[in-house]
């Protein structure tokens, strides 16, 4: 690849990166502000999650993705649902429950509160996740490989996945890391990103269900 298509995926990979910090918060925090505070339950833990977290990032990531895919410069393929993406994706989600678990229960982070499934947050999570699917193990992911070769690529985002995250203690956002690099593997075996968005849906519905 030419080094002109090289600086301009390098510069969209860090538009889309550093938007997740500085215009998606500040969208979030603007929208919040407008509509007041509420509790988090019903459908303001569904709104949330469709409108505020990561979806300005995910759709600048999309039309990056759309634009650097119709020039030739990355592959579009990994945004195709397949079956094999549906099959990893749901063995993929119960090895990442089972560790989280076996992780929680061993840094002695909490204790099992069965709490069930909160059928709002859960369909909240349908689109969150997506967003940030389509962020780290779909774009990033896809752009990276060109530059850095995918194993790399695949370190990169899901280190800098885990630093996200930074309401959690960084034990548990070195966890988090270490879980994203295992759904990379998935999006590369499957050749799809949903691989990832169903192993992201299974966690989240368990690990919510059991920990409360």
């Amino acid at each position: 690849m030419k080094l002109n298509g090289k600086i301009l995926i390098a510069a969209s990979v860090a538009l889309v990166y550093f938007s997740e910090f500085y215009l998606g918060d500040k969208v979030r925090i603007l929208a919040q502000t407008q509509v007041g505070p509420h509790p988090y339950e019903g459908l303001w833990a569904f709104i949330p999650h469709l409108l505020f977290y990561s979806t300005v990032t995910a759709a600048l990531a999309g039309i990056c993705w759309f634009g650097l895919t119709r020039a030739g410069a990355i592959t579009g393929e990994w945004i195709k649902p397949t079956r094999a993406g549906a099959i990893w994706g749901a063995g993929g989600g119960l090895v990442s429950a089972v560790v989280s678990i076996a992780f929680l229960l061993f840094a002695g982070m909490g204790e099992p509160n069965w709490a069930g499934v909160d059928a709002w947050e859960t369909a909240g999570n349908v689109f969150s996740n997506f967003w940030e699917e389509l962020i780290y193990r779909g774009f990033l992911l896809a752009s990276l490989t060109v530059l850095i070769g995918f194993w790399p690529a695949a370190v990169l985002t899901s280190i800098t996945f885990g630093l996200t995250h930074e309401q959690y203690p960084l034990a548990f956002q070195g966890l988090i890391a270490v879980t994203s690099f295992g759904w990379c593997w998935l999006v590369r075996r499957s050749k799809s990103m949903w691989a990832a968005w169903g192993a992201h849906m299974i966690l989240d519905v368990i690990v919510d269900a059991i920990w409360g």
